[in-house]
């Protein structure tokens, strides 16, 4: 695995590690009522009664939103580049149908390092949501910045079209490679 993936990956475990920190230390500081939703303008329109429940959803579901992102990048896109590669919808098919199983998913591996970029950028975003929920249901703080969702959502913005670009030169270098 390249070292930018490795990076990325051990960083999205890192920010695991944390949210899960973060939410466990924040727990037993909460009021009985606590925001669960938050408005454009960052201020909580929503609210519950605290439960463990209540409180750990959104880190299991960001746990299990980047283990699904990391299992389709990593490793379910791969296989069907190997194996089905029909199935996956590109731009240059026909080039890339034409390419031998390995240099389908070497042309591929830009999606797998995208999945993995946006799973790194969501488990930020939930760091932030459940520091951020903690700091409001504990009165120090009254709304949520809007600047960490602005910063996934251009990630991503941007994110795409990298992709997709390094994708189309990834499939025009295996295609030159199996021309010469």
């Amino acid at each position: 695995m390249p070292l930018a993936r490795l990076i990325l990956l051990a960083l999205a475990g890192l920010i695991q590690a944390a949210m899960w920190w973060r939410a466990a230390w924040w727990y037993p500081r909460l009021p009985d009522r606590i925001p669960i939703h938050f408005n454009m303008a960052g201020t909580p329109d929503g609210w519950a009664a605290r439960s463990i429940a209540t409180w750990f959803l959104l880190p299991s579901l960001a746990t299990l939103l980047a283990l699904a992102l990391l299992g389709a990048g990593l490793v379910m896109i791969p296989a069907l580049a190997r194996h089905k590669p029909q199935s996956i919808n590109i731009p240059s098919k026909e080039r890339f149908l034409a390419l031998d199983a390995d240099a389908r998913a070497a042309a591929i591996a830009p999606v797998g390092a995208f999945m993995l970029f946006e799973a790194t950028l969501l488990c930020g975003l939930f760091l932030w949501v459940v520091e951020t929920s903690g700091k409001v249901a504990t009165g120090a703080a009254t709304t949520a910045q809007p600047w960490p969702v602005a910063i996934v959502l251009v990630g991503s913005a941007i994110g795409v079209p990298a992709m997709l670009i390094a994708m189309m030169r990834s499939i025009e270098r295996a295609t030159a490679k199996r021309a010469a």
